[in-house]
């Protein structure tokens, strides 16, 4: 819904650069023992007809007009956008490694909370693409609306610019330093002036709950963990087995 307009306006029209794109993921933060999932957009832009600073105004602003867009969007496009990302969804998937790396991805990100409150491998999602997938066909305009004021342009947004400058358009760090002084601005050279400044951030929402780190947890639960890795090692070999079996059988 948001990639082709991106990339009409900031590739067709503006003709800022060949790369223009644009994706939504959710991604999870571990701040104070609190997890916290996180809903991004990120934007990527590579360009020489103007400076990286000017590239992330540009961007800010085509943000803001989507808004528009979506308030004058029928609700029959709505339905058509929700229709196919539901069925793209519920392909099958068609490489074991994507399927595990799925499966070890909610491990990974439900795994701390579910072994710290006592539960098994039941409690863990493994419908959730199922579940979005549902969700998905159902969504209206009022639900994009509430989700990109939250995300885009809310009072709780956070917006990181990375901004990587070559020959072309030499970095000014004079012009970076006043474009930071802002209370809402901060700007960062390497990794440890990131750590720095993300331990500063308030917790997104108070409310999570909080739990040990992953690897004290582990340590207090390693015949369970140790099971949980042994039981995917035979399932991944007999998914293998059965594909190996399969291919021969096709020859």
């Amino acid at each position: 819904m948001l990639r082709e307009p991106l990339f009409n306006s900031l590739r067709t029209k503006q003709q800022l650069g060949y790369v223009v794109s644009s994706y939504y993921d959710s991604r999870f933060c571990l701040l104070n023992d609190t997890v916290t999932t996180i809903d991004l957009i990120s934007v990527v832009v590579l360009t020489r007809k103007v400076a990286p600073a000017e590239a992330v105004v540009l961007i800010d602003e085509f943000l803001r007009e989507f808004k528009e867009t979506l308030l004058s969007m029928p609700e029959s496009e709505i339905e058509t956008h929700a229709k196919a990302l539901s069925e793209k969804l519920m392909k099958p998937i068609q490489q074991l490694s994507t399927e595990a790396t799925k499966h070890f991805d909610k491990i990974r990100r439900f795994g701390p909370s579910i072994i710290r409150d006592d539960g098994d491998s039941s409690d863990l999602p493994w419908k959730s693409a199922e579940e979005l997938a549902a969700a998905i066909r159902s969504v209206r305009r009022e639900d994009l609306l509430k989700t990109w004021d939250c995300v885009v342009i809310g009072p709780q947004r956070a917006r990181v610019a990375s901004m990587v400058y070559g020959s072309t358009f030499l970095l000014d760090k004079k012009t970076a330093r006043q474009r930071a002084t802002s209370n809402t601005s901060v700007l960062v050279n390497d990794t440890k002036e990131v750590a720095k400044a993300r331990g500063k951030l308030k917790v997104y929402d108070k409310s999570m709950r909080r739990f040990s780190s992953f690897s004290r947890i582990l340590s207090s639960s390693t015949g369970r963990f140790g099971l949980a890795v042994a039981g995917l090692g035979i399932i991944g070999f007999s998914m293998l087995a059965t594909t190996k079996k399969r291919a021969k059988t096709n020859r």
